[in-house]
């Protein structure tokens, strides 16, 4: 945590970073069984190269038609211990569609969601988590399937 906060004030941040924290947990323990249940994906990938950090926003895709390939070069994380070229790993459509297959789980939704990997938890807060809850629930969507990067 030390290390993020010299790095922020090492960029000129007034304030120091804060680690997100919540009192009250956003989550809820399932209404229905799972085998009933109407699954989405939510992941901090993204679905277009080269896009401007600054520039990235809230992107709905067609779960449907899922991409053959989502975008990781522009973010943080620890190459050294990981790659991602392995696209199941950080979007799961298929182990999903063999879940329901089999009947684990019960429908896919019809929307998945990328959103940006943000250093501000007000644009996270108020922006892109309330426009993917109000379509997840316009959509009947029961559970969101959250895969970090």
């Amino acid at each position: 945590m030390e290390r993020s906060r010299n790095y922020y004030a090492a960029h000129g941040y007034d304030t120091p970073y804060e680690w997100a924290h919540f009192d009250d947990i956003p989550f809820s323990p399932l209404s229905k069984p799972l085998a009933q249940s109407t699954t989405t994906i939510v992941t901090t990938s993204m679905p277009t190269p080269k896009t401007a950090r600054d520039q990235r926003g809230l992107h709905i895709g067609d779960l449907k038609h899922p991409p053959q390939k989502l975008f990781t070069d522009g973010l943080a994380w620890d190459r050294d211990a990981t790659h991602t070229n392995d696209l199941g790993s950080y979007f799961p459509v298929e182990e999903l569609r063999k879940r329901r297959r089999t009947g684990e789980i019960g429908q896919l939704a019809q929307k998945y969601y990328c959103v940006p990997t943000r250093y501000s938890q007000r644009l996270t807060t108020e922006q892109e988590a309330p426009a993917v809850v109000a379509s997840s629930l316009n959509d009947r969507v029961d559970i969101a399937l959250l895969v970090p990067l």
